[in-house]
């Protein structure tokens, strides 16, 4: 008598797990089946802006430091950060399946994040490399005001040329002592900013895929016709000026999705 009251009670307890186990199973794909679907995924919305297009740089690099001569040219009429922003949010659009989300930044008061010698007193004055922490807090109130997880910014770096103790910055050209060939070229960086903070997550260099360039390696530039090498920016037509402004809205076209496909990557979990 006593072993059947035993086996009644384990036959109650093992229905009554199996009855469990079928709500968990069963009672979620009927719930879903009625339209109660699980939430999908909310696409992120990303903000994106530029603050290199306004200054070009045209440096002269001679045999020594006393034949150096830089010269910058305010070029903002060319609208090349409007161009990259547009270059850069499509292709975002591609690779993420993100909002894009239309900004009107207020550029004057990211460029700020530019040191220069009037407001810096250190060797980083000498280039156009920005200092993020000066523009956190406009950074987090753009996203805030735009609702955005995210900013992609592009914006000037600098770069130390191969077998020279001689950097190049932004974008511009750049020519040389002699009969050697002269460059256009872009120098920059992309940076991905968190919206809840303003500060950077991660940035990279400004690259497309080739690499058997003498001096820029990745770097996208050009060569300067021989008809144009030894004319500084100033001696331009204006025919000449218009049509370098049409080769800078394009130079960066191979860069620009290879370059955001490593920026937004997800990272890789270290084992």
């Amino acid at each position: 008598m006593q072993s059947s009251v035993q086996w009644k009670r384990r036959l109650a307890a093992l229905q009554a797990g199996l009855l469990a186990v079928l709500l968990v199973l069963f009672v979620p794909a009927a719930a879903f089946a009625e339209g109660d679907a699980a939430p999908a995924p909310q696409a992120k919305r990303i903000g994106v802006v530029s603050i290199l297009g306004d200054l070009l740089y045209d440096d002269h690099i001679g045999f020594t430091a006393f034949g150096n001569k830089l010269e910058k040219h305010d070029v903002s009429e060319w609208g090349l950060d409007d161009v990259w922003e547009g270059k850069i949010g499509a292709a975002l659009a591609d690779l993420s399946g993100a909002e894009i989300v239309p900004l009107s930044a207020d550029r004057a008061a990211l460029r700020v994040a530019y040191p220069t010698a009037d407001d810096e007193k250190s060797i980083i004055a000498q280039y156009r490399y920005p200092k993020l922490k000066r523009i956190t807090e406009t950074l987090r109130q753009l996203a805030a005001d735009n609702q955005l997880d995210e900013i992609v910014m592009l914006a000037s770096d600098a770069y130390e040329l191969a077998g020279s103790n001689q950097s190049i910055e932004s974008f511009g050209l750049v020519t040389f002592g002699g009969s050697g060939p002269g460059f256009y070229y872009m120098v920059a960086d992309l940076y991905l900013i968190d919206g809840a903070t303003g500060e950077a997550k991660t940035s990279k260099s400004l690259q497309d895929a080739h690499s058997d360039r003498e001096h820029f390696g990745k770097l996208p530039s050009m060569k300067i016709p021989d008809e144009l090498k030894k004319t500084r920016f100033s001696a331009y037509t204006d025919e000449q000026k218009a049509a370098l402004g049409e080769e800078f809205k394009t130079m960066a076209d191979e860069a620009i999705p290879l370059t955001l496909s490593k920026l937004t990557a997800p990272k890789k979990s270290a084992r």
